[in-house]
Protein backbone atom coordinates (compact mmCIF):
# COMPACT_ATOMS: atom_id res chain seq x y z
CA UNK A 1 0.00 0.00 0.00
CA UNK A 2 1.33 3.40 -0.93
CA UNK A 3 0.99 6.25 1.53
CA UNK A 4 2.27 9.68 0.48
CA UNK A 5 4.40 11.63 2.91
CA UNK A 6 2.25 14.25 4.60
CA UNK A 7 5.13 16.73 4.59
CA UNK A 8 5.41 16.46 0.80
CA UNK A 9 1.80 17.33 0.22
CA UNK A 10 1.18 20.98 -0.52
CA UNK A 11 -1.66 22.89 1.01
CA UNK A 12 -4.64 21.28 -0.66
CA UNK A 13 -8.30 21.90 -0.23
CA UNK A 14 -10.33 19.33 -2.07
CA UNK A 15 -14.01 20.01 -2.39
CA UNK A 16 -16.06 17.41 -4.18
CA UNK A 17 -19.70 18.25 -4.80
CA UNK A 18 -21.71 15.08 -5.39
CA UNK A 19 -25.32 14.76 -6.43
CA UNK A 20 -26.13 13.61 -2.89
CA UNK A 21 -23.77 15.73 -0.86
CA UNK A 22 -20.64 17.70 -0.21
CA UNK A 23 -17.25 16.38 0.92
CA UNK A 24 -14.32 18.52 2.02
CA UNK A 25 -10.94 17.02 2.89
CA UNK A 26 -8.05 19.02 4.26
CA UNK A 27 -4.44 17.97 3.78
CA UNK A 28 -0.96 19.40 3.35
CA UNK A 29 0.41 21.68 6.03
CA UNK A 30 -2.64 21.04 8.20
CA UNK A 31 -2.06 17.30 7.93
CA UNK A 32 1.63 17.71 8.74
CA UNK A 33 0.62 19.26 12.09
CA UNK A 34 -1.49 16.26 13.09
CA UNK A 35 -0.46 14.16 16.04
CA UNK A 36 1.41 11.01 15.22
CA UNK A 37 -0.60 7.80 15.39
CA UNK A 38 -0.15 5.74 18.53
CA UNK A 39 -2.15 3.68 20.99
CA UNK A 40 -2.53 6.37 23.66
CA UNK A 41 -6.04 7.62 24.35
CA UNK A 42 -6.82 11.09 23.10
CA UNK A 43 -6.34 13.70 25.79
CA UNK A 44 -9.34 15.76 24.82
CA UNK A 45 -12.63 15.20 26.55
CA UNK A 46 -15.78 14.55 24.54
CA UNK A 47 -17.40 17.73 25.93
CA UNK A 48 -14.45 19.83 24.71
CA UNK A 49 -14.81 18.37 21.23
CA UNK A 50 -18.56 19.03 21.08
CA UNK A 51 -18.10 22.62 22.28
CA UNK A 52 -15.33 23.12 19.72
CA UNK A 53 -17.58 22.07 16.85
CA UNK A 54 -20.51 24.21 17.94
CA UNK A 55 -18.32 27.25 18.57
CA UNK A 56 -15.99 27.23 15.60
CA UNK A 57 -18.09 26.12 12.66
CA UNK A 58 -20.44 28.76 11.33
CA UNK A 59 -21.67 26.19 8.79
CA UNK A 60 -23.83 24.70 11.53
CA UNK A 61 -26.99 26.79 11.41
CA UNK A 62 -29.07 24.62 13.74
CA UNK A 63 -28.24 21.61 15.92
CA UNK A 64 -30.96 19.03 16.58
CA UNK A 65 -28.56 16.25 17.61
CA UNK A 66 -24.79 16.10 18.08
CA UNK A 67 -22.54 13.20 19.05
CA UNK A 68 -18.79 12.57 19.10
CA UNK A 69 -16.81 9.33 18.99
CA UNK A 70 -13.11 8.72 19.35
CA UNK A 71 -11.94 6.45 16.55
CA UNK A 72 -9.15 6.03 14.03
CA UNK A 73 -8.99 7.44 10.52
CA UNK A 74 -8.89 3.90 9.10
CA UNK A 75 -12.00 2.78 11.00
CA UNK A 76 -13.84 5.94 9.96
CA UNK A 77 -12.97 5.38 6.29
CA UNK A 78 -13.98 1.73 6.53
CA UNK A 79 -17.37 2.48 8.10
CA UNK A 80 -18.24 5.13 5.54
CA UNK A 81 -17.43 2.67 2.77
CA UNK A 82 -14.14 4.13 1.59
CA UNK A 83 -11.09 1.92 1.21
CA UNK A 84 -8.43 4.03 -0.40
CA UNK A 85 -4.99 2.61 -1.08
CA UNK A 86 -3.59 6.12 -1.00
CA UNK A 87 -4.75 8.32 1.86
CA UNK A 88 -3.33 11.60 3.13
CA UNK A 89 -3.69 10.29 6.71
CA UNK A 90 -2.40 7.12 8.37
CA UNK A 91 -5.10 4.59 9.27
CA UNK A 92 -3.98 4.47 12.93
CA UNK A 93 -4.38 8.22 13.41
CA UNK A 94 -6.67 8.83 16.43
CA UNK A 95 -9.54 11.10 15.43
CA UNK A 96 -12.68 12.57 16.91
CA UNK A 97 -15.65 12.00 14.59
CA UNK A 98 -18.50 14.42 15.24
CA UNK A 99 -21.93 13.96 13.66
CA UNK A 100 -24.47 16.78 13.68
CA UNK A 101 -28.07 16.74 12.50
CA UNK A 102 -30.05 19.91 12.01
CA UNK A 103 -29.30 22.50 9.35
CA UNK A 104 -25.82 22.41 7.84
CA UNK A 105 -24.32 24.68 5.21
CA UNK A 106 -20.71 23.67 4.48
CA UNK A 107 -18.40 26.67 4.77
CA UNK A 108 -16.08 25.95 1.85
CA UNK A 109 -18.67 25.54 -0.88
CA UNK A 110 -19.82 27.99 -3.48
CA UNK A 111 -23.50 27.18 -3.13
CA UNK A 112 -26.06 28.04 -0.49
CA UNK A 113 -27.47 24.52 -0.20
CA UNK A 114 -28.45 23.32 3.24
CA UNK A 115 -28.14 19.72 4.39
CA UNK A 116 -29.87 17.79 7.21
CA UNK A 117 -26.60 16.41 8.59
CA UNK A 118 -22.86 16.90 8.55
CA UNK A 119 -19.87 15.03 9.89
CA UNK A 120 -16.52 16.46 10.98
CA UNK A 121 -13.29 14.61 11.67
CA UNK A 122 -10.59 16.17 13.88
CA UNK A 123 -7.15 15.04 14.97
CA UNK A 124 -7.71 13.27 18.30
CA UNK A 125 -5.22 15.38 20.24
CA UNK A 126 -4.98 18.75 18.51
CA UNK A 127 -8.52 19.18 17.11
CA UNK A 128 -6.98 20.11 13.75
CA UNK A 129 -9.82 19.56 11.23
CA UNK A 130 -9.06 16.97 8.56
CA UNK A 131 -12.42 16.13 6.99
CA UNK A 132 -15.99 17.38 6.62
CA UNK A 133 -18.96 15.93 4.78
CA UNK A 134 -22.63 16.88 4.49
CA UNK A 135 -25.40 14.94 2.80
CA UNK A 136 -29.12 14.92 2.10
CA UNK A 137 -29.50 11.13 2.42
CA UNK A 138 -31.55 10.68 5.58
CA UNK A 139 -31.34 12.77 8.72
CA UNK A 140 -28.23 11.17 10.24
CA UNK A 141 -25.07 9.54 8.83
CA UNK A 142 -25.87 5.82 9.04
CA UNK A 143 -22.22 4.84 9.25
CA UNK A 144 -21.70 6.93 12.40
CA UNK A 145 -23.73 4.51 14.54
CA UNK A 146 -21.58 1.58 13.32
CA UNK A 147 -18.37 3.40 14.29
CA UNK A 148 -16.63 2.03 17.38
CA UNK A 149 -16.15 4.57 20.18
CA UNK A 150 -12.68 4.24 21.74
CA UNK A 151 -13.24 6.96 24.36
CA UNK A 152 -13.53 5.91 27.97
CA UNK A 153 -16.93 6.96 29.26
Amino acid sequence: MLTPSLSRLGVILIAVACALGIVVSLAGEAAAKLSTPDTRAAQLERDQVLKHVGRLHSGILRIDRIEAKLSTWGEFEQQRGRDYEISPFPGALRVWVVAVSGEIRPERTKNDKHYPWGIWVFDGQTLQPIFMAADRAGSWPIYFDRLRDRAVR
